[in-house]
């Protein structure tokens, strides 16, 4: 029951997960037209701010995976990329945040993952 009380909010927050992203996005056209100091970019960037606070207070948290050794529980590797400067199977970059509620992934970071150089094919089997 207490598992059932935990989880309950799983479907809405995943649902305020995509008004998120879309206010990141938004959030980062403004920025890389250097509207940064633009005072409706100064309310979205509260509004959001606010809203993953109180998502947070619920127990949402962001999983890492920049520089983390992949796992598939909390990562979705989308390709992989040769390179030396790390060890295989690290996530390289993230395209897409990945969010965990007290613990369990809701939703997987969408990742590039490092294969050793050399290999057949850039995006390989992941």
């Amino acid at each position: 029951m207490q598992q059932s009380r935990d989880f309950a909010n799983e479907s809405m927050m995943k649902s305020l997960l995509t008004v998120l992203d879309d206010m990141e996005r938004a959030m980062a056209q403004a920025a890389d037209a250097d509207h940064e100091a633009d005072p409706f970019y100064q309310g979205m960037k509260l509004v959001h701010d606010n809203l993953f606070t109180t998502l947070q207070t619920y127990g949402l948290s962001e999983i890492e995976a920049a520089g983390q050794p992949f796992d598939p529980q909390q990562h979705a590797a989308l390709m992989q990329q040769p390179t030396a400067d790390v060890e295989p199977m690290t996530v390289l970059e993230v395209l897409q945040r990945g969010f965990a509620l007290k613990g369990r992934t809701i939703r997987p970071a969408q990742v590039i993952v490092s294969k050793a150089p050399g290999g057949e094919g850039d995006d390989a089997d992941v």
